[in-house]
């Protein structure tokens, strides 16, 4: 533990001082993991604070594409090695069930997907669509990296860590907020930035997701905690409300309540309830730009949304953000960019309904998930991502309800049912599960999830054969 709490500090002071050696950060993130190895359990908090910790460096650009690879890329590959030769030396067995082969469904699905868009000719031939199949693998790999390197410390440590990784998130967007430091933004460093923050993430659209992924923990502290420990959670959380109002996200004002509502359902204590959506409406409050809100609900907004659902009226997007900066364009230009976006994809998902128009077709983004999968993906890889969500959170919820388990096994189990829940309602107006940094952290949390379980149910059947 030393080793680690001085890595990380050395790790924590690099960052904040944002170096722009890009070598420099290399060796730096390559030297903290391999000193990680020496225990799993060091290499598992490790990773757990360098996803959310360590900036979008762009390290090579990928010839004749705009795609590059970034420096996490690399640190996260050989993570996944050594995490191999560790189950390899172990001779460990992942077990995780029906969710598994869904799992291994899902990356077939998109495969495929990806050949039939290049048959099509709706993706490019080129680097672009393979990187994006590659880079949703490294995601879901991360599962697997959780499994590993997890014990039945681990649950208990990550709950330590989470509130650490939280407050120095909190720093560094507060930091830019005062413009004392900047933000890496598409592989550049920029000195200062304005309105919506971004703390050490690329969009604030994900670094509002990790809040709300950590106010998913808090939470649980409050429903969980002795009286004692409540205030102290309670007052967490609200502090996480106030970062996330320095991201200016919508998305998260409709998945959170939600979280809360059933949170408080699930616990019993609903009493709680009423305090936590009166900090939700202030902060809404707070963070609603009345101009923006205002323009959402305009006439002008009303009518061109409809045009665009209708097919009448299309928008050229950078036109129209070019005029809205000279102040020609006087409805809200986020919700009709959305409207645009979703009404193309979708009209491509009806022409490729079955496997869809493969990876990169839209880039990096599309701000509706389930709109992007049904494009990118077809009715297939739909269905598929539905059967993934879905048994993961019938397997929090079997562990939940099981009594005999551990009482910090079953809350963790809730807390990944909820995380869950919270980036699916989100990914109505955002790519959450798209989002690199929330899709490393998340399967690295369900992959600790699913070695958690086995080793409690070993331990309660009485069997063998799930090496802890």
């Amino acid at each position: 533990m030393p080793i680690l709490i001085a890595i990380s500090g050395l790790f924590i002071a690099l960052l904040i001082c944002y170096f722009e050696a890009y070598s420099f950060f290399v060796v730096a993130a390559i030297l903290f993991i391999i000193l990680a190895f020496f225990k799993k359990e060091h290499l598992l908090i490790s990773l757990l604070i360098f996803i959310p910790l360590f900036p979008k460096i762009d390290m090579i650009q990928v010839p004749g594409t705009f795609t590059t690879i970034r420096i996490e890329d690399f640190v996260l590959a050989l993570a996944i090695l050594w995490s191999l030769v560790i189950m390899l030396r172990e001779r460990g067995i992942i077990k995780i069930g029906a969710f598994s082969n869904v799992l291994i469904l899902y990356i077939i699905i998109s495969l495929f997907s990806l050949f039939a868009g290049v048959l099509q000719g709706t993706v490019e031939l080129g680097w672009t669509p393979f990187l994006y199949f590659l880079r949703r693998i490294e995601y879901l790999s991360l599962l697997y990296v959780g499994y590993i390197l997890s014990n039945e410390r681990s649950i208990g440590m990550i709950n330590k860590w989470v509130v650490r990784i939280f407050f120095i998130v909190a720093l560094i967007a507060i930091l830019q907020k005062l413009k004392i430091i900047g933000v890496f933004l598409h592989g550049a460093y920029i000195t200062s930035i304005e309105g919506r923050m971004f703390s050490t993430f690329a969009a604030p659209g994900e670094f509002a997701a990790f809040i709300s992924i950590l106010f998913v923990f808090s939470i649980m502290g409050i429903f969980s905690a002795k009286k004692v420990q409540q205030l102290y959670w309670g007052m967490l959380a609200a502090f996480q409300l106030y970062v996330l109002s320095l991201s200016a996200s919508r998305a998260e004002f409709m998945s959170l309540p939600v979280v809360v509502g059933l949170f408080a359902i699930i616990k019993r204590q609903t009493k709680y309830v009423i305090l936590i959506f009166l900090l939700l409406a202030a902060l809404f409050i707070v963070v609603a730009p009345t101009e923006k809100f205002y323009a959402l609900l305009s006439p002008e907004t009303v009518d061109i949304i409809k045009d665009i659902a209708a097919g009448a009226k299309t928008i050229d997007i950078h036109r129209t953000f070019e005029m809205q900066r000279r102040g020609a364009v006087n409805y809200e230009l986020s919700a009709v960019e959305r409207i645009t976006i979703w009404s193309s994809a979708f009209s491509k998902f009806l022409c490729y309904p079955l496997l869809g128009v493969g990876q990169s077709a839209f880039g990096d983004y599309v701000d509706n998930n389930y709109i992007r999968i049904l494009a990118e993906n077809g009715i297939l890889g739909f269905m598929a991502f539905f059967l993934l969500i879905y048994f993961l959170c019938k397997d929090c919820i079997k562990v939940y309800n099981n009594t005999a388990m551990p009482n910090e096994v079953r809350n963790y189990a809730l807390v990944i049912l909820l995380i869950i829940i919270n980036l699916s309602v989100a990914s109505l107006m955002v790519d959450a599960f798209e989002m690199s940094k929330i899709a490393f952290f998340l399967w690295l949390l369900v992959g600790v999830f699913y070695k958690s379980k086995n080793i409690y149910e070993v331990k309660i059947l009485g069997t063998k054969g799930i090496k802890a």
